[in-house]
């Protein structure tokens, strides 16, 4: 078995009879890793070092023991930084993130429970149209934007496979938080920030201008839902320069080639942040592993820093729940997810009007 990085290659050592979740790997193969992640990992002592493979026992290609140079790692992120940071992953985003569905249900359940007739609904850093799609499908009329050239080709692409009916009522728009692509007459009953989207925002000053930009453009009294990963981003905070395996997924179109997602993250000088590293295999069972890396930086953002944030901008925070079941939130939650409004009184919908 090889793996491949761009046009280099490095041969790995096959772990024949090898159990999933031990404890140990052989010197031959850490160092294999060592040089496959291009990065100055070195042999760890730690026995509860993160083990990572694919689902078959019999070719497991990147299990690690291993403690990098935290301050390199952090180097190395920001040296070929890209723009547009999720260009080169943008292929392989859905393959992970289509199968979720708990997170939509819960904004549904959310504008549900406002009781909002026809709102006028927009989405801050849409990706690729996967809530959008579902948020049509179910009759509201919905704008979406997004920074990424390569997140919204494939929104585009995702709604073009939708009836006309449905894909009639969604907007694409090219732009990002802090300068909104509207008119300055535009207005919306209600805004969504969708699955840790909000922590691309990675300073106070940034996150403040972003929901003051989005409070110009809502009705008073228009909605504000805000989902925020707190588990993921404690658990990357705490274990920086570690390695983390995210899932492995058959490919839709052929489900021998499959799809493993890691990520490590590096303290970098910007207060409560960090810089985040994906990495996206390709492989077949015994092939060739193909690897598309995307660096980005991603704030630790508490609930309390988000509640003054909101208050700032002109908002009311109605409820923060936990989680997808809308427990009521608490100390040890998995998630903060914000539901605040725009202050003042609460607009009369065209349709209520009517």
């Amino acid at each position: 078995m090889r793996l491949t990085v761009g046009h280099e290659r490095w041969p790995v050592v096959p772990m024949q009879n090898y159990e999933f979740g031990a404890s140990l790997v052989s010197s031959e193969v850490a160092s294999c890793c060592i040089e496959f992640f291009s990065l100055p990992w070195t042999l760890s002592d730690n026995r509860d070092a993160l083990r990572i493979g694919t689902s078959d026992k019999r070719h497991m290609f990147a299990f690690v023991h291993l403690s990098p140079s935290v301050d390199h790692l952090g180097d190395s992120m920001t040296h070929d930084k890209q723009p547009d940071s999720y260009a080169t992953i943008a292929a392989w985003y859905d393959v992970e993130h289509d199968p979720l569905t708990e997170d939509i249900e819960c904004y549904q359940a959310l504008i549900a429970d406002a009781d909002l007739r026809n709102p006028a609904i927009i989405e801050v850093g849409c990706g690729t149209g996967r809530v959008l799609a579902r948020l049509a499908a179910a009759g509201y009329s919905v704008t979406g934007v997004d920074p990424s050239e390569a997140m919204r080709q494939r929104c585009a692409r995702r709604l073009a496979t939708l009836p006309e009916r449905v894909s009639r009522r969604v907007r694409l728009l090219a732009g990002d938080a802090e300068h909104l692509p509207l008119s300055d007459d535009e207005r919306f009953d209600l805004a969504i920030f969708s699955l840790n989207t909000f922590a691309h925002l990675t300073t106070s000053q940034s996150r403040l201008t972003a929901l003051r930009a989005l409070a110009a453009h809502l009705r008073p009294g228009a909605l504000l839902l805000i989902d925020l990963d707190l588990l993921g981003s404690r658990r990357l905070a705490e274990t920086a320069g570690q390695l983390w395996w995210q899932g492995t997924w058959p490919l839709p179109e052929n489900n021998a080639v499959l799809l493993s997602h890691f990520v490590a993250a590096a303290p970098i000088s910007t207060p409560g942040a960090l810089r985040v590293t994906h990495f996206y295999d390709i492989h077949e069972q015994g092939g060739e592993v193909r690897r598309a890396i995307s660096t980005m930086s991603l704030a630790l953002i508490s609930k309390g820093e988000l509640e003054v944030a909101l208050q700032y901008a002109g908002f009311l925070v109605d409820e923060v729940f936990g989680d997808y079941e809308l427990t009521a939130w608490d100390d040890v939650s998995s998630r903060a997810i914000f539901v605040a409004r725009r202050a003042g009184q609460p607009a009369v919908t065209a349709d209520q009007a009517g």
